[in-house]
């Protein structure tokens, strides 16, 4: 997005960048942040009973529970119901307004949820409705806030004191396999000069180690950075009980020089090195997608579909890192740090 709004600078005060997208976790949406930092309109409609302006919110709607259809809605000002009858009038009586001051004077930011959907449209039965079916379901509950709210999910549970972190490292030498480690992966971050490695044990329950930590000086452009990088898929680490590990597999981020990523995965083979790309958003059902075929360069020749993609939910990832180290969630024993 960043290299699309440089791109505009030619245009000067006539270009527009228009950013639409549905909200996802809090802290890591990117729409999120964009209606921060504009002046975050909201769509003000008038009380049909003492014609205060106001914007509409999930809290002031109200029903007997288990009754939906009792449904109605607030005022902020003179506490009356309001029924649905007369939400058209409030409508079409509407104004956008300024909530806040943005960074940036040029950036104006709307929001709008599901309450304000026209006659015809989701009702405010349907939605209490669907409020009163998602109860005692997390991921019920997200897709209604994110979805229907157009707000962002806060994930329940605090992240772990620094220090009770810091007490659960365990002793072992960098650069070996603990005893409980099976097989290694390995991720690798491409940037502008250099490539880090991180390589991970993995045992039982998912529970896993942090075995090595690699920097390759130089950047993708450079032939020995990626000569270095397939030696590191050569390398070996010795286990505890004396036998050497290779990395079964190795995940490469293609976000920044994809075809030089996409390139060196071709040669490198699918059986070792997966190309994945991150993607926001939430999907504990499928948080790795794919792969998606993509052009790749082979002998100075473009190959058609030549590499295989794989798209990453990175939302759902960093959520359950949270959670896992929080004590409240999968791997069961956690993630293992060495003594340093």
């Amino acid at each position: 997005m960043a290299l699309a709004c440089a791109r505009m600078a030619t245009f000067a005060h006539r270009a527009k960048a228009f950013l639409v997208s549905t909200p996802t976790i809090r802290g890591l949406s990117r729409i999120e942040r964009e209606y921060e930092a504009s002046d975050q309109r909201r769509f003000f409609v008038p009380c049909p009973h003492c014609g205060e302006m106001q914007w509409l919110k999930f809290e002031r709607l109200k029903w007997d529970k288990g009754q939906p259809g009792s449904v109605h809605y607030l005022c902020d000002s003179c506490d009356q119901p309001i029924t649905e009858s007369a939400k058209a009038t409030m409508l079409a009586a509407g104004i956008w307004r300024a909530t806040a001051v943005a960074e940036d004077p040029g950036t104006v930011g709307f929001h709008i949820s599901a309450l304000y959907s026209p006659p015809g449209w989701q009702s405010w039965e349907s939605i209490a409705r669907m409020w009163e079916a998602a109860q005692g379901n997390d991921d019920a509950l997200r897709v209604f806030r994110n979805t229907v709210l157009g707000e962002t999910w806060v994930e329940s549970g605090e992240a772990p004191d620094w220090q009770r972190l810091y007490d659960r490292r365990e002793t072992w030498t960098n650069g070996t396999v603990p005893a409980g480690g099976l097989f290694l992966t390995a991720g690798a971050d491409v940037q502008k000069d250099r490539i880090e490695i991180d390589v991970w044990a993995w045992g039982r329950n998912l529970e896993s180690w942090l075995v090595d930590h690699i920097v390759i000086d130089g950047g993708p452009e450079k032939a020995e950075t990626w000569a270095a990088l397939e030696r590191v898929l050569g390398q070996t680490w010795q286990h505890a009980n004396g036998a050497a590990l290779k990395i079964a597999r190795l995940a490469i981020d293609s976000g920044y020089e994809s075809s030089a990523v996409y390139t060196w995965a071709r040669r490198m083979g699918v059986g070792q090195v997966s190309p994945i790309k991150g993607v926001e958003g939430f999907n504990r059902s499928s948080p790795v997608s794919g792969p998606t075929y993509v052009d790749a360069t082979e002998g100075g020749k473009k190959v058609r579909r030549g590499a295989r993609l794989w798209t990453v939910a990175v939302s759902t990832f960093k959520t359950e890192s949270v959670a896992a180290l929080a004590g409240c969630g999968r791997p069961v024993e956690g993630a293992g740090y060495p003594r340093l």
